[in-house]
């Protein structure tokens, strides 16, 4: 590729990135691209709308896997402030890749496992099974499928396929702080990574983001 070419590609690149984080616009239609996988800037989850807070290409290993884009009622720069803000939440997953139910059941526990304390995963590990279990009743999980870890106060956690209920924490009888706990670990699992630039980007830390907002 000549040096034209390269300069033009990158240049792409950085205003894609800027319009991808652009947090606080107030229109429904798409702002753009991640590995093909249309990303809003808006939703509304039991009512209220959210304004997308950060969204990234997830790896496991060398494979590309998943695009998450993380929902939440404000602004918030880091963990702490997605945890502690009150409201309606939605972490969205769009699948990359075709991988087996009991593979998913089992990279789902995983993940779950090391982003727990032993005391946190103990307490959670009935919750924990159902849901992982209900990864495992699927024959497969498939590229362009859409998995969607709702918050909704006063009911707590709600996952979706495609749109169809997998598991509601109160039809689950999880009590509220047990359903509260789930939910921030959910949050860890999604937005934490060994790659900086995965959080930086979820979060809007990423310098694309930073001039996005300052804007």
């Amino acid at each position: 590729m000549s040096k034209g070419r390269r300069m033009v590609s990158s240049l792409w690149r950085h205003v894609l990135a800027l319009t991808l984080m652009w947090p606080l616009a107030a229109s429904t239609a798409p702002l753009g691209t991640i590995e093909g996988v249309v990303i809003d800037d808006v939703c509304v989850v039991g009512g209220q709308p959210l304004l997308l807070n950060g969204a990234a290409s997830h790896r496991r290993g060398y494979q590309k896997v998943a695009v998450v884009s993380l929902f939440l009622p404000g602004r918030a720069s880091n963990i702490n402030q997605a945890e502690a803000m009150a409201g309606s939440k939605r972490i969205r997953v769009d699948v990359l890749r075709d991988v087996t139910g009991s593979m998913a059941s089992r990279y789902f526990i995983n993940d779950f496992t090391n982003m727990t304390t032993t005391d946190e995963f103990k307490s959670l590990i009935p919750l924990v099974s159902e849901i992982g279990a209900q990864y495992g009743k699927l024959a497969l999980v498939k590229k362009g499928d859409v998995i969607q870890y709702d918050w909704l106060p006063g009911q707590g956690l709600v996952v979706t396929l495609n749109g169809r209920l997998m598991w509601n924490a109160r039809e689950a009888g999880a009590s509220v702080a047990s359903s509260e706990l789930l939910y921030r670990v959910h949050l860890r699992m999604y937005t934490k990574s060994a790659v900086a630039e995965v959080e930086d980007n979820m979060f809007g830390r990423s310098r694309s983001m930073m001039m996005a907002v300052a804007r």
